[in-house]
């Protein structure tokens, strides 16, 4: 594991751990950092199932 200094704003980490359901601010921060990397990943295999089962058919999602 690599350490690193940042400058976080501290009520947003706050906010995060509450969140998280995490006690301390690293916990916090890998927390947020998983659910990044899951949530891109996530939407890459949706675009994938989507390419295959669709073609070229347009497919907009709006959140």
């Amino acid at each position: 594991m690599t350490e690193t200094s940042i400058s976080i704003d501290t009520e947003l980490l706050a906010e995060a751990r509450k969140i998280a359901g995490t006690t301390t601010n690293q916990a916090a921060i890998d927390h947020a950092l998983r659910d990044l990397v899951e949530r891109e990943a996530a939407a890459a295999e949706f675009d994938r199932i989507v390419e295959r089962e669709l073609g070229d058919t347009k497919v907009t999602l709006e959140f």
